[in-house]
């Protein structure tokens, strides 16, 4: 599995090195040739980005560049703000085109650089991604891939959750020509922190339902330096994180930090100084499989026993939303009566990490330890 970081070229605090970097797996990073001018300059933006990437590959590491609007699109006539509103299919063609001949011009003849191929398609809003709908999108993807047909392509990261984002993905039929699907999971627990939407586990193994193991990707997760956690916090969870994607078998996380600069997140630098206990949990290629996080049992809760897993879901029955998965050797605390639906008997309980949700005890199972 492979560890990595974003970084961002441009940074008023500096470029990090490939010194610095030295070990870490995948550092990515977006081909942003326009710097919201409209610079089309070839020579400048071979410059900017060639050198850094031949460093990047002779020091072992593998470059992910990000392909998105800022490739091609600003500055030339895209109104970028609800995109998807007023693009014609032929104003799509344009700026995909434009996107495509940008990568090659600078790109296409390097070997050993992966490309990821827009980012937050399917975004929520604009903020920080252009929203481009799924028939879309696999345009864009069959595009580069006719383009580079030997290059590794990464789907962009998809950050409203597993449910939607598989939606998504299948409708635009890209998953044949990507070699990796990339998600976005921010909010989601692990180590006890930060579980603003759920739990890092459930959500990659949300992915893995659709997606085989070795394919899901995860370009981007972190943490905020809001000053909520304090850095051996924030260290637990990019610990914790890890140790659930080596758990799960996926191609590997990719922390965000010493990013643009559109939010503080917590990286391998703070104020321009490396961070050593951020680097010495990223500077690995090679990782073991961590153990999973312990639950700690809680008052009145009990440890259950399972061949295999049962899904949680938000309400009896299975027409309920799935929001999580029940696993051998869980804590669990029974909390209601139980209810017949469906052919099956279904009982709400609540995990030790806080999850809760109905789950069938008639298809797998359940013993109380």
């Amino acid at each position: 599995m492979n560890r990595g970081i974003n970084v961002d070229l441009v940074n008023p605090a500096g470029r990090v090195t490939v010194g610095e970097l030295a070990g870490v797996g995948i550092v990515r990073f977006p081909l942003n040739t326009l710097q919201q001018n409209g610079n089309i300059d070839i020579n400048a933006n071979r410059n900017r980005y060639r050198d850094y990437i031949q460093q990047l590959i002779a020091a072992g590491i593998t470059p992910l560049v990000v392909i998105t609007h800022q490739t091609f699109g600003e500055g030339q006539g895209f109104n970028f703000s609800n995109l998807s509103r007023h693009m014609s299919d032929a104003d799509w063609e344009r700026l995909f085109n434009g996107m495509r001949y940008m990568t090659h011009m600078i790109i296409g003849d390097m070997q050993g650089v992966w490309l990821q191929v827009a980012n937050e398609q399917d975004s929520m809003d604009d903020r920080a991604s252009v929203i481009i709908p799924p028939a879309q999108y696999g345009l864009l993807v069959r595009k580069f891939r006719a383009a580079f047909p030997s290059h590794i392509l990464v789907s962009g990261g998809y950050n409203s959750g597993a449910g939607r984002g598989i939606v998504q993905l299948k409708a635009s039929g890209a998953m044949p020509f990507l070699n990796y699907i990339a998600n976005h999971p921010y909010g989601q627990g692990a180590g006890g922190i930060n579980a603003q939407f759920g739990q890092m586990r459930d959500e990659i193994a949300h992915w893995k339902t659709y997606v085989p193991a070795a394919k899901v990707l995860v370009t981007e997760f972190g943490i905020n330096n809001t000053g909520q956690h304090n850095p051996a916090q924030v260290a637990m969870y990019m610990r914790s994180c890890f140790a659930e994607f080596a758990n799960a078998g996926i191609a590997g996380g990719i922390w965000y930090g010493y990013d643009n600069g559109m939010d503080n997140h917590l990286g391998v630098r703070a104020n321009g100084v490396t961070d050593p206990t951020l680097r010495g949990l990223i500077n690995s290629k090679a990782v073991t499989p961590l153990p999973p996080v312990p639950q700690p049992p809680a008052d009145g809760m009990v440890r259950v026993r399972m061949n295999g897993s049962v899904n949680i879901r938000a309400s009896a029955g299975l027409a309920g939303v799935r929001v999580g998965v029940l696993r051998d050797g869980d804590y669990i605390k029974l909390d209601a009566t139980p209810v017949a639906l469906d052919g099956n008997i279904w009982v709400h309980i609540q995990r030790a990490d806080g999850m809760a949700g109905w789950v069938s005890v008639s298809a797998v199972p359940i013993k109380i330890a």
